[in-house]
């Protein structure tokens, strides 16, 4: 069996053993007539299988002065359907998707912060 085999196996039962469904809504970004882009229609994503694992860290101010408090790190398997900007409600309170990395191939970690913290 290969590492890449295990691995994903592993990163499998790593979700199982607690996973959340969540429902991301994801928002079109449209080019502007001033040769910027603004937001667009928005569409819910079928409900991914994912693990959201708890972090800590110091909340910070953006360039554009949104606080931004880190909350969880999303995993799932390589075929979840997340991307940057995707926001979702979990317990209550509504999240927006950070940076996403899906390296190594077996498995897509991403940033989660608390939107309009």
């Amino acid at each position: 069996m290969s590492t890449a085999t295990v691995a994903a196996r592993s990163t499998q039962e790593f979700i199982d053993e607690n996973p959340v469904d969540l429902v991301l809504v994801r928002v079109a970004r449209v080019k502007s007539s001033a040769g910027g882009w603004v937001d667009g229609a928005t569409t819910q994503i079928d409900p991914q299988r994912v693990r959201l694992v708890a972090q800590t860290g110091s909340d910070r101010l953006t360039q554009d002065g949104n606080l931004v408090v880190p909350r969880y790190t999303l995993v799932g398997m390589p075929d979840v359907n997340v991307q940057e900007r995707d926001t979702f409600t979990f317990e209550d309170i509504d999240y927006r998707v950070g940076s996403v990395s899906t390296s190594p191939p077996w498995a897509v970690r991403a940033s989660v912060v608390e939107n309009g913290a």
